[in-house]
């Protein structure tokens, strides 16, 4: 686990040649970070480790000053509320992966959801 700026993360999330590779966004607010993330990663290690196939996957989330600097309409940012952005890259070689790759991601959805909902906050259905 490491930060790191936008831009570098922007060259992380890249298609793997002749892999089989899906992308999925998540959603989180500043003030669950730092114990969430563990529980995140600790959730993405257990998972890279018992699949060998699923290692260029990629879990991260943003960290950065939610100021306002400009009108929300006048903005290139996917949401304007409280809510920092989040990716799941699940990226494998096997089709034989894609059933538990696509279940990984959709638990680590799950578990950004809820993390949201226990502070009370809206989350899409979905």
């Amino acid at each position: 686990m490491a930060m790191h700026p936008h831009y570098t993360v922007n060259k992380l999330v890249t298609f793997v040649v002749r892999a089989r590779s899906s992308v999925g966004g998540a959603a989180s607010m500043s003030s669950m970070l730092a114990s969430f993330i563990s529980q995140v990663m600790a959730t993405y290690n257990k998972f890279i480790h018992s699949n060998v196939d699923a290692v260029p996957d990629l879990v991260a989330c943003e960290l950065c000053d939610l100021t306002k600097v400009t009108s929300l309409d006048s903005s290139s940012h996917t949401n304007g509320g409280y809510h920092l952005n989040g990716v799941a890259m699940r990226t494998r070689f096997k089709k034989d992966n894609d059933a538990v790759c696509r279940q990984w991601a959709r638990d680590i959805n799950e578990m950004w959801k809820n993390e949201l909902q226990k502070q009370g906050k809206a989350t899409a259905n979905g």
